[in-house]
Order: structure tokens, then sequence, then C-alpha cells
């Protein structure tokens, strides 16, 4: 299992630039492995581990982390007090397996005249699955009082939920408050976690984020 977290605003064409540049830089890059032994394959390393970090910080709406590295980041947040066990709304009853509401619009719009019953239960099932994404959106953005970090749930799973940038201001500030002791004590030993705090303050300034 992994955890992907997409920025809510999309990337601008710096951005995307950017992120074309670090990927032409890793192509690039030859294999280390390709490479006789000696001061060339130690340089080709050095490039190539530059260039694969590169493509990490380029992609600024974009953070991925495996479920054992989300564990890892939801321990060093909750020492360092970011994170919050407020409790999410409960699930709504949905309908069974709705389907995209884009698809629905798309069928209805197939069938055209002549198909009325269909199209009926189209208009039907469009409003159901409306209704379903709606639910959904309350349970996944919502964002109780007071903000005072994270809530933990949101880092849990992977249903889509919104990270704000109120939630993420919190939770920087408490990172920021915190020792140098304690930073380097909970998030230290973890080569991400510096990374992940950047993107953190960069994602508050872009709508916040989604958790896939």
């Amino acid at each position: 299992m992994s955890y992907r977290m997409f920025t809510v605003d999309e990337p601008s064409e710096a951005d995307e630039a950017a992120v074309t540049a670090a990927h032409d830089r890793v192509r690039a890059a030859a294999n280390p492995m390709t490479v006789p032994a000696g001061p060339e394959r130690q340089a080709a390393q050095r490039e190539w581990d530059a260039a694969w970090r590169a493509l990490d910080f380029a992609d600024v709406s974009y953070f991925g982390m495996s479920d054992g590295q989300m564990r890892a980041t939801r321990s060093a947040m909750g020492n360092l007090g970011m994170l919050t066990l407020q409790e999410a709304p409960a699930w709504p009853i949905l309908p069974t397996l709705p389907r995209a509401s884009r698809f629905v619009r798309t069928v209805r719009w197939l069938l055209g005249y002549g198909k009325e019953t269909a199209a009926e239960q189209l208009d039907a099932e469009t409003f159901e699955t409306a209704w379903a994404e709606a639910a959904w959106r309350a349970v996944t953005e919502h964002e109780a009082q007071p903000v005072t970090g994270v809530p933990l749930h949101k880092l849990s799973g992977q249903d889509g939920w919104w990270v704000t940038p109120a939630q993420i201001g919190a939770a920087l500030s408490a990172y920021d408050a915190a020792s140098d002791q304690d930073r380097q004590k909970f998030g230290g030993t973890l080569p991400w976690f510096g990374r992940w705090i950047g993107w953190l303050r960069t994602a508050q300034h872009r709508g916040g984020f989604r958790v896939q």
C-alpha cells in the first residue's frame, strides 16, 4: 500500500516545465552500473543520485510515501504536536457502487431521444450519484474547529481526504515551535522528513492536498 498526495491547485506551466527538465536530467544521467569501476563510476553515481533528488524536489504538486514511510511520518508528526485526534464525520450510507457522474451524463446524452425509459433511469441515477459525491465531499473535506493540526485520520487512509491549508498551517506552527532537539529526535532520522516539511509549506499555499 502506498500514499499519494496531490495539491488541490493544479501545477502551473512553470511547475510542469521544471518537472520536464528534471526528467530530462534523469534520462541523461548514466546508470552507474553501466560505467566501469573507478572514478568515472563514482562521478556517475553522484550525478545519478543528484538527478533523482532534483526530480523529487521538482514535482511540487505531488508527494508519495510507502505505507511504512507514512507510519513513521505520522509518528514523527504526532511527537512534534502536528497531529490532532479529531474524529471524522460518520460516513453516510451511499448508493451501491455509484457510477461516476461524468459517465452517467455521457450515457444519458448518447441515449438521446426515443429511449425515455432508460433515460429516466439514468436521470434518477444522475441525481443519486451527485448526492453520493456531495456526501463524500462533506466527509473528506470536513474541517473541525478549532483547527490545531492535521487530523490523524486524514493521513491514515486513501479515501481522498482533503488536508486543508488551515490544518497544514497549524501543523507547521507546531513544527516551527518545537525545539531543534525534538525536530532532530523525531524527524531527523527519516531521510524524507525534511522534504515533507518543505512540501507541506508549498501545499499550504496551493489549496492544501488530497490523500489517495
